[in-house]
């Protein structure tokens, strides 16, 4: 049926000839209305795939970024769209993008729920444990040629594909500048989500992947450096030599401290007027011109042709951001930590920084304890064994309902031992006895 709203059929329309003699009623073609549809992936292509690794080769087989690489299969392989779909096709994958509709269960597989166990593992001081699980996510120590570096220390596939760093201050500036329509949409829509849920860390992180990826660091040097002061502080040669072992794998990681770089120039102080004339961007932010304190001369001094782009960006180095953008005082922290570390072991210092002499062997055991622990009915081998062992899985309250519990026997045990001692049965006193023992 014909309508307005209808742009796929005919419609008849009055028109007004040239004459105003002659009118009438004729049928015109309206155009159709170009409609495009876009095709995605509302389902989980790869379930019974995952299932079958786990279940074959195990966890680390599921988690292996190639393996996920592998599972892939496009569009066009069983059905071929007409030129009314849009492209790119989407493709059958482990979906990890932004706004996928599985997306996030992939995240929260590969992503969020390794990263939960080995950060777990690391305050119940199982160090070694937790950087198995981290190297599922971020292994510093991978040796792979054929990745290039540093996408081949990314064992998630996100993180693995991104080949371009966006550092906060570049985006600021661009969206200072508003060039880039692409990159200014992109930044004002994760301002919004901020300014929306401001105390939720994930929506922010979420728009900007470079926020994970230094999360992720930031624990896998958490879990080195408590490793390496639980090592120290036993105040051994051997727990010396490996506690530097781990300190100096969190230096690499680190690599040279940041240089504070003097500021380039001096802003001129400003009024809001002023600000808001020369535009405040989505983030209360403008770019402004600075007073060098070095005049930078960008003619040529010789008959050299000078490359074109060197003096244009001589002439930008007279535009900055208004506000500055304060630094990550936790992550430099992580330098100042190892290096103190490091200079402590290489100075004959324990973790305190009190210089002392260790003898090169530990102090031999008193014969005359063993004996006296033997005697006691414990066991060597197992208090050695547990000497610096890590925190026990059992929590408090457990161990407390479980000593009520013997507390309880005992009391029980008391009273039917003190009940066969009055009524002096002697067949009494002897099975509360084998309890006992």
């Amino acid at each position: 049926m014909a309508s307005k709203t209808n742009f796929h059929t005919t419609s008849i329309v009055q028109l007004a000839t040239v004459s105003e003699k002659y009118k009438g009623w004729v049928l015109q073609r309206k155009p159709r209305r170009n409609i495009k549809y876009k095709f995605s992936t509302h389902y989980h292509p790869f379930t019974d795939e995952l299932i079958e690794t786990l279940n074959r080769d195990g966890l680390p087989a599921l988690l292996d970024a190639k393996y996920h690489e592998s599972l892939t299969q496009e569009l066009t392989h069983w059905y071929i769209p007409g030129s009314f779909a849009l492209t790119p096709f989407p493709k059958e994958d482990i979906d990890e993008t932004d706004d996928g509709p599985y997306a996030i269960y992939n995240w929260e597989l590969f992503f969020h729920a390794p990263l939960t166990v080995a950060v777990h593992l690391s305050k119940n001081q199982r160090f070694d444990q937790a950087q198995k699980w981290f190297h599922f996510i971020f292994d510093p120590t991978c040796n792979e040629k054929t990745i290039p570096s540093p996408q081949r220390f990314w064992r998630f596939l996100r993180f693995r594909n991104e080949t371009k760093t966006e550092f906060i201050q570049e985006l600021l500036t661009e969206l200072a500048k508003g060039d880039d329509n692409v990159l200014k949409a992109r930044m004002e829509k994760s301002i919004q989500a901020w300014r929306d849920k401001p105390f939720q860390p994930h929506v922010i992180a979420r728009t900007r992947y470079l926020a994970y990826q230094l999360n992720v660091v930031m624990k896998y040097l958490d879990n080195l450096i408590a490793w390496g002061d639980n090592l120290f502080r036993q105040d051994t040669i051997e727990t010396l030599n490996e506690a530097t072992q781990v300190y100096v794998l969190a230096a690499n990681i680190l690599g040279p401290k940041p240089q504070k770089i003097p500021p380039r120039g001096k802003r001129s102080t400003k009024t809001y007027k002023q600000l808001k004339d020369i535009g405040i961007d989505a983030f209360g932010n403008a770019l402004v011109d600075i007073e060098n304190d070095f005049p930078f001369n960008t003619s040529p001094t010789s008959g050299i042709n000078v490359d074109g782009g060197a003096t244009a960006a001589a002439f930008g180095i007279g535009r900055s951001l208004y506000f500055c953008i304060p630094q990550n005082d936790k992550l430099l922290s992580y330098w100042d930590t190892v290096a103190d570390r490091l200079f402590k072991i290489r100075h004959c210092m324990n973790i305190e920084g009190i210089v002392r002499q260790l003898p090169l062997f530990d102090p031999p055991i008193d014969p005359g304890m063993l004996v006296k622990a033997v005697a006691a009915g414990l066991d060597i081998g197992s208090i050695i064994n547990n000497i610096n062992q890590p925190l026990s899985t059992v929590r408090g309250p457990l161990l407390l309902q479980k000593a009520l519990e013997i507390c309880s026997e005992l009391k029980s045990l008391g009273a039917s031992l003190l009940t066969a001692l009055e009524k002096k049965d002697a067949k009494a006193s002897r099975f509360c006895a084998s309890i006992m023992n």
